[in-house]
């Protein structure tokens, strides 16, 4: 049962992009209960979803009123990602989301939860493959093609966080002989290959800093222990399931979160906020990403190209947020875009040290400034690193 037990809760659901022939329809219906005249009351709606822009199927009521059936069928000619939540006043709380192929209908039944019919009407029952075990990371290995960021070079001259008298994280290259996290290597790209840098440039060569006292090499980048392949998990966006708990030598990682990386099409409004999760930027909460096991957030590097204005110097905020939108690491309150002639620009914000479990569902948050010279066609990625939690 779906329970809307206060004057402030909705049911709303939207659709991944505006239909190309025609939106996808709704239909409910709902009980009212008075507890004080022990009355029960029932209640329909129907109509059109409007593209990405969250439409009320079920709407408030001033009693206790009880969901009984959602139904929203594609009357679309291609397929749609389908999203239905709970609003609580201001706070959106995900309660189901699928993918729906044109004809196709997803249905809420009290006493029955959530199903998916074919156009044929027949119920489908395939699903995710689930767990499957202690594989581990093997990493988003995208597309084949191009080697992959031999390490975020950054650009020529600065040598990374070198840190008091040490020799710092020589570039999150890990301990000799592990692989690394061989993935994360996004569209058509087979990969980080240890974070090494470009050859031949100094650069920012994959973080230097942070490594400790002199002597130790530190953990020289996140690649885990010698003769270990490294964790063979998150094999792609489609979450076939994730590989299970990680081994008892729990190996460092990194996760690349992509906001338009393949053209630079991306031009982000003033005063707005932005969700990135596993596809493009959207400006509601939405399904985040998992981990498959607890791991400490240590750093986040943001990487930023553009083909169009340059921003001006105003300053915007990063957040690690839960899938309901909600502040649970502030990484930075200070990101600038304006990169002068350049037009590249490549930063690091190190020490976050958040632990984060593997249940709950993460995004990051990017809350853009009132720009004086709004920047256009960019592309902005960010790639997060992983320690072991102590």
């Amino acid at each position: 049962m779906i329970r809307l037990d206060t004057a402030n809760k909705s049911l709303v659901a939207y659709t991944d992009a505006t239909a190309t022939t025609a939106e996808p329809q709704f239909v409910t219906s709902w009980d009212d209960i008075d507890t004080s005249l022990v009355t029960m009351t029932p209640g329909s709606g129907d109509g059109l979803l409007n593209g990405t822009t969250p439409v009320t199927v079920i709407p408030a009521s001033a009693t206790a009123r009880n969901a009984k059936y959602v139904g929203i069928y594609n009357a679309d000619t291609v397929q749609h990602n389908v999203y239905i939540l709970l609003l609580d006043t201001a706070t959106y709380r995900m309660l189901f989301s699928c993918v729906l192929q044109p004809g196709e209908t997803v249905v809420y039944n009290d006493g029955a939860g959530w199903k998916v019919f074919n156009e044929a009407g027949a119920l489908k029952t395939v699903g995710l493959s689930g767990f499957s075990g202690q594989s581990g990371f093997s990493g988003f290995s995208g597309n084949d093609g191009q080697s992959g960021f031999s390490g975020f070079s950054g650009n020529d001259g600065q040598s990374g966080f070198s840190g008091d008298s040490t020799s710092g994280f020589s570039g999150f290259s890990g301990n000799d002989g592990q692989s690394g996290l061989s993935g994360f290597s996004g569209n058509s790209t087979s990969g980080f290959s240890g974070f090494s840098g470009n050859d031949g440039s100094t650069g920012t060569s994959g973080f230097s800093g942070f490594s400790g006292n002199t002597g130790a090499t530190g953990t020289s980048g996140f690649s885990g222990n010698t003769g270990a392949t490294g964790t063979s998990g998150f094999s792609g966006i489609g979450t076939s399931g994730f590989s299970g708990a990680a081994p008892a030598s729990a190996v460092r990682s990194i996760m690349r979160i992509n906001g338009y990386d393949k053209e630079l099409n991306f031009s982000p409004a003033d005063s707005t906020t932005y969700f990135f999760a596993m596809d493009q930027p959207r400006t509601v909460p939405y399904f985040g990403f998992k981990l498959a096991y607890a791991m400490r957030l240590a750093a986040v590097l943001v990487q930023y190209d553009k083909a169009g204005n340059e921003a001006s110097g105003e300053s915007s905020s990063l957040h690690l947020v839960n899938s309901g939108g909600t502040a649970l690491k502030t990484i930075t309150t200070a990101l600038d875009l304006s990169t002068g002639a350049v037009g590249y620009k490549s930063v690091a914000y190190t020490g976050l040290n958040y632990d984060m479990d593997a249940s709950t569902q993460y995004a990051i948050r990017w809350t853009t400034p009132a720009w004086a010279t709004n920047p256009t066609f960019i592309q902005i990625n960010f790639f997060m690193y992983f320690e072991p939690v102590p």
